[in-house]
C-alpha cells in the first residue's frame, strides 16, 4: 500500500550517532538487520531504511544479499554502510 511506501521519519529527524574507525571512517550505530528475509523484503526493508535516514545495513552473506544488491542499483553507493558476517 501507499502508506507503507512512505518514509517512516523524514530523513532530517534525528541524527544517527557513529563510531569513529579512524581513517576518516564512522560508522552509523544504528544499522538494519536483514537475518531471515526474503531477498525481495530485503531490497524492500533497505530502500525502507534509507529513505527513513538510516544508512548502515547488516545482511547475512545469503538470500539477503541479493537483496542489498538489488537495492544498490537504484541507489548512489556512497548511500549505505554495508556490515556482513
Amino acid at each position: 500500500s501507499a502508506a507503507l511506501a512512505a518514509p517512516l521519519l523524514p530523513a532530517h529527524a534525528a541524527s544517527i550517532p557513529t563510531w569513529d574507525l579512524g581513517g576518516g571512517v564512522a560508522m552509523p550505530t544504528l544499522a538494519l538487520n536483514t537475518v531471515g528475509l526474503t531477498a525481495e523484503a530485503t531490497e524492500r526493508a533497505v530502500k525502507l531504511a534509507v529513505d527513513a535516514g538510516i544508512s548502515h545495513v547488516d545482511f547475512h552473506p545469503g538470500i539477503e544479499r541479493d537483496g542489498v544488491a538489488r537495492a544498490l542499483k537504484s541507489l548512489p553507493r556512497d548511500a549505505l554502510f554495508l556490515t556482513t558476517k
